[in-house]
This record gives C-alpha cells, structure tokens and sequence, in this order.
C-alpha cells in the first residue's frame, strides 16, 4: 500500500486524526508529500493518542487543532518532551456548520424545553444530566426534558424511568434542525471536550448552552450568551449548580430571551462554515 501511495503523483498531502496507524505509516511516506493530523482535544485525564504519537512528531508537517486550550495542552506536552522546535507546525482552525442568514425565532414561552445531544460515553457524563433532570423535575414536573445521541439504546429505559424524553440518535437533518428549534437550554455535563458540533448547532437555533467548563468551550461561551459552570466541584455541587441555572432561566423569561438572541447572534457571527472552509482549502490545497 505504501508503494502504492509513494508512486502515485496525484498524492499531495495525507491527513489523520485519533489513529495510531496513520502515525506508524508516515516513516514510510514519500517526504514530498505533506502530512497533517487533527485533534480536536487531548484524552487528559484518560490520557492516549496524543502521547502515541509523540515519537512520530517530527514526521508532521502540520498539526490542526480547534481551539487555543488544546494549542496549550501541546504546548505543556512538547515542552516536556523535548519538542518544542517541532512547536511552530501547529496551527487552528476552529470548527464551522452551514447557517441559514434566517431571523432568529422567538422560543416557544409556553414551555420550558432542556436537552441533551451527544453520544453515550464516560467523558460526556449522560449520568449527571439524568440526575440534574430528576432534581428539577421532582418540584418543576412541568419543565421537560430530552435525551438525543448515539449509544444509547441500551439506556432507554433508565432514560425515561426519570421522566425524560428518548429522542435516540436522529440521523434526518431537517428532525435534527426541529428538534433543536423546540429546545430553551442545551446542557453539556462533560468532564473534558473540545468544542462539540452540538453547541454551535443548537446556538445558531437560540438554544442557551449550559455547560462544564472544560476544553475549548470558554473560548465561545461567554456572558450573557451562555453559562459556564465549574467543573472543579464535586458531581453533587455540579448537579446543583445546573438545576439553579436552568431555575433561574426558566424563572426569568426576559434573560433567557436575551441569552437566546445573543447565543444565535453570536453563532451566526463565529460559527459559519465559510471561514472553516477557507482555512481547510489553504492548507489542503497543495499547488
């Protein structure tokens, strides 16, 4: 295979991301040819593939990251290991989706509508949503909550034993697009992420995000768009201080209105595809 890509003169550049292969057969790799990975945000504390491909660094001619948080993660990591000449080869290029320059709709104040949009997995907590619904809805039956992702058939039940809506994962953009439309507040409870899709998603639809601070997500949520909560407490204080936010909000009808508008403003503004796309094109595009 290698021979193969080494004797095609189409070849121009090769890209990889989270795949110890990809770094094992760039050795072999014609020099001429320009090697790039992504990584949208270092497995820290469940420490891998940025530490596996720390031998294979000098093999790179570009390494992208989505946000400054893990630009100073590879910071802290090269310079731990001797490799910071290899320093200047990091770029980033934050993540962009497709905007529709559409007004932004008024959220349906009736109803009081919290999700959550994500895979099933340890970093990405579902748990703690779980627990933060059951905790509001045990006085505020009124407020609903929805649970849309991968990986979690297997839960369902667990899922709606606490009163919330299994939405499953939803493959149909244009249900995708109406689900996020019916929602007030999007809550990430991650213990680590990069930036995820989700938020810049349901932002451009005027979801309000409430969130864990951790990786890049300070970076984008900001006051009065959003709401970072402190990840450096325990999971009971977490569960708190979400369920008073998502109170507060629900209490307070003109400021969620004013973070709803302010969170698709903003993402209408930062999140577009086209300067993503730019970026992608010039480091790509090899002439």
């Amino acid at each position: 295979m290698i021979r193969k890509l080494n004797s095609s003169k189409k070849l121009k550049t090769v890209f990889g991301s989270n795949c110890f292969f990809f770094y094992e057969i760039l050795v072999d790799i014609d020099d001429s040819v320009q090697k790039i990975d992504l990584t949208h945000a270092f497995s820290k504390p469940d420490y891998g593939i940025e530490l596996s491909s720390l031998p294979f660094v000098k093999y790179l001619h570009r390494r992208v990251v989505i946000n400054e948080k893990t630009f100073k993660d590879f910071e802290e990591l090269y310079t731990n290991n001797n490799l910071m000449q290899f320093y200047n080869r990091i770029i980033k290029i934050e993540n962009g989706i497709s905007i529709l320059k559409t007004p932004i709709m008024q959220k349906d104040p009736a109803v009081f509508n919290v999700g959550f949009v994500g895979r099933w997995s340890k970093e990405k907590r579902p748990e703690l949503f779980i627990e933060i619904a059951k905790a509001v809805k045990s006085n505020f039956s009124e407020i609903q909550f929805f649970m849309a992702g991968s990986g979690m058939d297997s839960y369902q039940k667990i899922i709606e034993d606490a009163g919330i809506t299994y939405k499953g994962e939803i493959f149909d953009e244009v249900v995708l697009n109406e689900f996020y439309e019916s929602l007030h507040l999007i809550l990430i409870t991650s213990y680590r992420e990069g930036f995820p899709v989700v938020i810049m998603e349901a932002m451009a639809k005027g979801v309000v995000p409430i969130v864990t601070e951790v990786g890049g997500l300070n970076e984008h949520i900001k006051e009065k768009n959003g709401i970072l909560i402190d990840n450096s407490q325990t999971e009971e204080k977490l569960i708190e201080d979400f369920v008073y936010k998502i109170l507060d909000l629900n209490m307070n009808r003109e400021k969620l209105e004013m973070f709803s508008h302010n969170a698709a403003s903003y993402a209408q503004k930062e999140f577009n595809i086209e300067k993503f796309n730019k970026q992608y094109q010039q480091l790509l595009l090899v002439i």
